[in-house]
């Protein structure tokens, strides 16, 4: 046979075996991915008759906080991981998912008190109850308190085996989804009319789908960026793509609040008080990025003082934009 044959076999025979071992990411992620699609279908169709505002989440949906740094370990991942897997981005794939064990926990217990609510007895009573499932079933609480509760699971049992940026891009999907799907979507008082009310309700809600998100990677990252492992000499490269991250997720957060005021149906924002409100948005986030980039600079004088600047000057940009781009809208 000759060199040019032998070389086309050989190359053959590699393209096979990557395929190969490609295939079960390809699979799992495409799994991951359609899930993530049929539970925001749902959140889409439970808040589409209403003429939706953005308001921030009632107290009880507290039991979505453990979901958070879920979410943001996600995030990090596949900022500082890219393509690639390493000893940091693992790391980071095996922390998330201990803190969805927590976060399916809480969930499941926040499940059990939703479903004594709606039958009126104590936990013992439960035990006891007929037509569980038709029961919670016709909740809209209680169902996306099981959707939180399985898809904390999944990623508490398999997150820290599913270290593929492509296994990552999926269980962010999927996570990002179930916590936008257990926010109730409420309806503005007086609610809109006509023709301006049929167009500007789903955008408020697709504007309000991208802030929950956005602030939800914003916090997570916070709580997750302690926990980089990574050598020193790439710990800047890996803090920038940090703030890379947090910055996005400001101007989103900002900007999709402010454009979501201007579409509410009952009193929208003036259009020059949310120009003034979108510089204001992108002062802020400037500010923010400077403060990352000079924190960065820092990073020779020691990793705890580090990351307690980090996140005290975030915490204080955070409620900066939040100010502007809700409070704001809300007096408009």
């Amino acid at each position: 046979m000759s060199y040019v044959a032998q070389r086309a076999v050989l190359d053959t025979r590699t393209r096979v075996r990557d395929l190969t071992g490609l295939a079960p990411s390809l699979v799992t992620t495409a799994v991951l991915s359609g899930l993530a699609v049929l539970v925001a279908l749902r959140w889409w169709q439970r808040g589409a008759a209403l003429p939706a505002s953005w308001i921030l989440p009632p107290v009880e949906t507290l039991f979505l906080l453990p979901g958070a740094p879920v979410v943001g370990l996600l995030a990090l991942r596949l900022m500082i991981g890219g393509r690639t897997r390493s000893v940091a981005s693992q790391h980071l794939m095996t922390m998330a998912a201990r803190w969805s064990a927590v976060w399916a926990a809480v969930s499941a217990g926040w499940l059990v008190l939703t479903v004594t609510g709606l039958y009126g007895v104590g936990l013992t009573g439960l035990l006891a109850a007929d037509n569980l499932v038709a029961v919670v079933g016709s909740s809209d609480a209680a169902v996306a308190q099981v959707t939180v509760v399985w898809v904390a699971l999944l990623v508490a049992l398999f997150g820290g085996r599913l270290g593929s940026w492509r296994e990552a891009v999926g269980l962010l999907a999927l996570t990002t989804a179930s916590l936008l799907g257990a926010v109730p979507v409420l309806s503005t008082a007086g609610g809109g009319h006509g023709h301006d009310a049929a167009i500007g309700q789903p955008l408020v809600l697709v504007l309000a789908a991208f802030e929950l998100v956005a602030l939800t990677v914003w916090l997570g990252a916070l709580a997750a960026v302690p926990h980089l492992r990574t050598p020193a000499y790439q710990l800047r490269h890996h803090l920038t793509r940090f703030g890379d991250l947090v910055s996005a997720a400001a101007l989103v957060v900002g900007s999709s609040a402010v454009v979501a005021g201007m579409f509410v149906p009952d009193r929208p924002t003036p259009v020059v008080l949310a120009v003034g409100q979108l510089a204001a948005v992108g002062l802020v986030a400037t500010v923010g990025y400077r403060h990352r980039r000079r924190t960065v600079e820092v990073v020779t004088t020691g990793r705890g003082l580090l990351l307690a600047g980090l996140v005290v000057g975030e915490v204080i940009v955070m409620g900066a934009v939040v100010m502007v781009g809700f409070v704001l809208p809300v007096g408009g």
